[in-house]
């Protein structure tokens, strides 16, 4: 089917005033694929992006770049570069006893996993804490030392037999 010059130009402008290709294609009696060859010959997106405020505040809330392209159905690049072009800078904020835990770090009450389980922080975050609190580059594993021991702090035992 063959569409008019006014059929095309209102195509346009129901496109550039936010219009989605199924509302257009509804309105006019058209269907959706008609529409969007239109809206590229026109030079037009065929999916029009979500508004920059509301990806913005989606970010604020602190949703994650996938989870708001996921839900305003758009691409991942696209959100990110809209938080590229606003400047946006995320800041995650730690859940949990971020105080408590600190004050247990310094009084080395436990070993990282067990404070980050009782304060309710995630491992990550209790680790890089606990290494900026105790100014440590890495602690020693497992049982065999104290709680939160660094490895200069404790030196490894030498081991018996063969030496190499």
């Amino acid at each position: 089917m063959k569409l008019s010059e006014k059929q095309k130009r209102k195509i346009v402008a129901l496109a550039r005033r936010g219009w989605k290709q199924g509302a257009i294609a509804r309105e006019l009696g058209l269907h959706p694929q008609t529409v969007a060859k239109t809206q590229r010959a026109a030079g037009l997106p065929t999916r029009p992006y979500p508004p920059d405020v509301l990806i913005l505040e989606l970010f604020q809330e602190g949703w994650s770049g996938g989870r708001i392209a996921k839900y305003l159905r758009t691409s991942v690049s696209h959100t990110y570069a809209v938080a590229h072009r606003h400047h946006f800078q995320h800041v995650r904020t730690i859940k949990g006893d971020v105080l408590g835990f600190v004050e247990a770090v310094k009084k080395r009450e436990g070993y990282i996993l067990h404070l980050a389980r009782k304060f309710g922080l995630g491992l990550f975050h209790a680790r890089r804490l606990a290494r900026a609190v105790l100014g440590v580059e890495m602690f020693r594993r497992g049982g065999t030392a104290p709680p939160l021991t660094a490895y200069d702090e404790f030196p490894a035992r030498e081991r018996k037999g063969r030496k190499r």
